[in-house]
């Protein structure tokens, strides 16, 4: 289990877990998403932040894990090798070997970088939407709130409203006569039979 420290870095903390090889391993193999990376982390013990998980694969020890990798493939390169092989031909092919296996995965870990960086600009892009989005319903609300109390203000100036409202009707007829006096519309659509109000 790794204890979250923030001094900590999540390099060291896979290291402690003897797991790091394993997680790279893992990435390399499966190229999961970040999402899967972050609960990948969480089930071995090691929950961790998305920034935290970025700045890993960014990390000398990754560097470092990308260089053993090619070294372990120019390992397998050298041992399947003729035994007769000409010394500067074996050396030549095992470099070639190392080069390519590096090659490939700083290429994967560069595009993996490339996507997470435009997947946290998305990601950054819809916050502020929705927050522009939250903005603007709050200010929707305000200017509904303060049109409702202008027109309570000039309805209660209304004689005819107030004696409507104080009266002794039902609260439906009194809404039904109350819409009729301010909304122009309710007697226009009452005319062209659309809507009934009762009288």
């Amino acid at each position: 289990m790794c204890a979250d420290s923030r001094t900590d870095s999540l390099a060291a903390r896979l290291k402690r877990a003897e797991i790091f090889d394993e997680y790279f391993g893992w990435w390399l193999s499966q190229r999961p998403s970040f999402a899967e990376r972050l609960e990948w982390l969480d089930l071995h013990g090691c929950a961790t932040t998305a920034g935290a998980l970025s700045r890993l694969h960014r990390s000398s020890e990754a560097s470092v894990w990308r260089m053993a990798e090619a070294a372990k493939a120019r390992e397998v390169m050298d041992k399947n090798l003729p035994k007769d092989l000409d010394e500067t031909i074996r050396k030549a092919l095992k470099d070639a070997r190392f080069s390519e296996v590096l090659g490939e995965i700083s290429h994967e870990m560069l595009m993996d970088h490339l996507k997470v960086e435009h997947d946290t600009a998305t990601l950054k892009l819809k916050e502020k939407a929705l927050r522009l989005k939250t903005k603007e319903v709050e200010i929707s609300q305000e200017r509904l709130e303060i049109q409702t109390c202008e027109k309570f203000i000039e309805w209660m100036r209304d004689e005819v409203a107030k004696g409507i409202a104080s009266g002794s009707l039902s609260n439906s007829e009194k809404i039904s006569r109350l819409r009729k006096r301010f909304f122009a519309d309710v007697d226009q659509l009452e005319a062209s039979g659309k809507v009934v109000l009762p009288k």
